[in-house]
């Protein structure tokens, strides 16, 4: 993903907002603009919310948008209740597209988000000009146990995408585990996938999370199984990490599927309990 510094500034510390914090990804976008990770004189969160320098009535220019977030961000139930009622959108953009929902999360403000909801807030509604993220994106990678739930509840999607990103692949980058299990109880495709084949399983293969890929293969993970195969072979764990036993676990696993590396094999050979590495070039039984 490729950013200009102005526009990438305002995006990624909106994201790490939301987010509570960033994962290897994020962070090495934001080392690459020269915004230090835990770096917090950019922003600021509560009902007086800012972002690298916009406060509420600089995001939300029209009158009702404002008034409407800043009743959202404190919690002035009554407000927007008559707002609303005499015709403010619940719906309403500001500043690069970012919605007055969005923006409450900002201010971390549960019961104003979730009344925007009740109002008809859409979740899923994407912000074209700040990379595509919504509320429900957001949520799903946010360190905070409160907004995905709410989201949910009200519509959100469990396959949402920001840019190639699905709800199920910030979860894991983010190392949110409990969003992780929230998303696929609410029927997230687990076979979600870009038209480069990226998929969830094959992300948190890359991060070494062999136990976020046991838990996908257990959802019916079934997409390109033999990279998925490599990509696990690649990252050999030795015996003496903690990554080990459920490393050697999805192997397991995709070897009983019929599937095993046909890449270079480790030295030694394959891991004890697996069949040699394919010799065919195939992966199928």
């Amino acid at each position: 993903m490729k950013f200009r510094t102005k526009r990438a500034r305002w995006l990624l510390v909106l994201i790490l907002l939301t987010l509570g914090g960033c994962g290897p990804v994020i962070s090495n976008e934001l080392n690459q603009i020269g915004i230090p990770v835990g770096e917090h004189g950019d922003w600021r969160t509560g009902p007086n919310a800012e972002v690298s320098g916009k406060s509420t009535k600089d995001v939300f220019q029209d009158p009702q948008s404002r008034a409407l977030a800043e009743a959202a961000c404190h919690g002035d139930l009554p407000k927007l209740d008559a707002l609303v009622k005499h015709g403010a959108n619940v719906n309403a953009t500001g500043y690069r597209d970012v919605s007055v929902l969005a923006w409450t999360m900002i201010c971390k403000n549960y019961e104003g988000a979730e009344r925007l909801l009740e109002l008809g807030a859409n979740p899923n509604f994407k912000m074209k000009r700040t990379g595509d993220d919504s509320p429900m994106w957001l949520a799903a990678g946010s360190n905070d146990p409160h907004w995905l739930p709410m989201m949910l509840a009200h519509g959100g999607d469990p396959n949402i995408r920001s840019g190639y990103r699905t709800a199920l692949m910030i979860a894991i980058e983010q190392d949110r585990m409990r969003n992780v299990k929230l998303l696929l109880a609410h029927g997230a495709d687990v076979n979600e996938h870009d038209s480069g084949g990226n998929t969830a399983a094959m992300d948190a293969a890359a991060l070494d999370k062999f136990n976020v890929v046991e838990m996908l293969l257990r959802h019916g993970y079934d997409y390109n199984l033999q990279d998925l195969t490599n990509m696990v072979s690649v990252g050999h764990v030795p015996p003496n990490d903690p990554k080990h036993t459920a490393w050697l676990r999805v192997l397991q696993m995709l070897a009983a599927k019929g599937f095993h590396p046909n890449v270079v094999p480790h030295i030694g050979g394959p891991p004890p309990g697996l069949a040699p590495p394919s010799t065919d070039g195939g992966g199928h039984p």
